[in-house]
């Protein structure tokens, strides 16, 4: 069985904080957000204070996902063309029921030994082209406009999806800390910078890092304020902290350390079986708490 020992942690619910783009603000940019459904409290967090959030309340999760797509294009052409603007769009995830919304796409042939995930992964592929088509139109919005060429735009995952790949009977997210739910894609059109596939180990801590040195000009070191770095840098994390509803994990390659309620401690390989080496590295847990203790209280 996994190694299991007692860890004292605290819990807090998040506090209100400042919208970060309140930098951008400041050089007379507008801000939207749509389409915010997601149960990480981003309207106490961070677009705490805006309050043109549309929650998609009362709406299912493909007219939902159609309305932040309505949203956005409505605000965009209402605004001046040449002004600096700041938005963000969330989608709700892809495994979802939506009927005849979707293309009638035909079974892959993956997961064609698992009956289950293999009618999941159907419905995945299913939502996410209808995902994909609400991207298109934003993405049609900024063409139509002439402002793709001065638009920076990121398109990625919140995280990633599984469909029994552990062979563990994991599905969906937010159930493991293995490859298969934390992975997730990133897009990035970058005017002025070549096309090129980065192949280091980044995370979502990296955004705010690259965004403030290579667009806003922050000069100091991005440890200063994040515990990401550029992404342009190229440089792969050596671990990183990973959330979930009731858990944490320290993420290193090859190995999982995660901490459950009740201080129960797991020490993990990649392949989510308890680890061959379950020794607990003090330090690397030390460095790992404090980090958590600097942005979040």
């Amino acid at each position: 069985p996994p190694l299991c020992c007692t860890m004292p942690y605290t819990v807090e619910r998040p506090r209100p904080v400042p919208f970060p783009s309140s930098l951008v603000v400041k050089n007379g940019s507008n801000t939207r957000a749509v389409g915010v459904g997601s149960p990480t409290q981003m309207d106490r967090t961070v677009f705490a204070g805006e309050s043109n959030l549309h929650s998609g309340a009362g709406l299912g999760r493909v007219e939902g996902n159609r309305k932040a797509t309505q949203d956005f294009v409505q605000w965009f052409g209402a605004r001046g063309a040449a002004a600096p603007f700041f938005a963000t769009l969330w989608y709700n995830h892809s495994d979802l029921d939506i009927g005849a919304a979707g293309p009638a796409l035909a079974p892959d042939g993956r997961y064609a030994a698992n009956p289950e995930a293999a009618a999941r992964w159907l419905r995945y592929r299913r939502g996410l082209a209808v995902i994909d088509g609400e991207v298109a139109k934003a993405l049609a919005a900024l063409e139509a406009s002439g402002r793709m060429d001065d638009t920076i735009v990121f398109v990625m995952g919140d995280h990633g999806f599984e469909f029994d790949d552990l062979g563990l009977g994991y599905y969906a997210h937010a159930t493991n800390y293995g490859r298969y739910q934390l992975q997730t894609p990133l897009w990035m059109h970058w005017p002025g910078r070549e096309a090129r596939r980065y192949t280091h180990r980044s995370s979502h801590l990296d955004l705010p890092a690259t965004l403030l040195t290579e667009l806003l000009g922050c000069r100091n070191p991005a440890a200063d304020y994040s515990l990401g770095r550029n992404l342009f840098d190229g440089v792969s994390w050596e671990w990183i902290i990973a959330g979930s509803y009731h858990s944490y994990a320290i993420v290193e390659p090859g190995r999982i350390l995660v901490t459950s309620p009740g201080g129960l401690v797991e020490v993990l390989g990649n392949d989510y079986r308890a680890a061959d080496d379950m020794t607990l590295d003090p330090a690397r847990i030390e460095e790992a708490i404090a980090a958590m203790r600097r942005f979040y209280r």
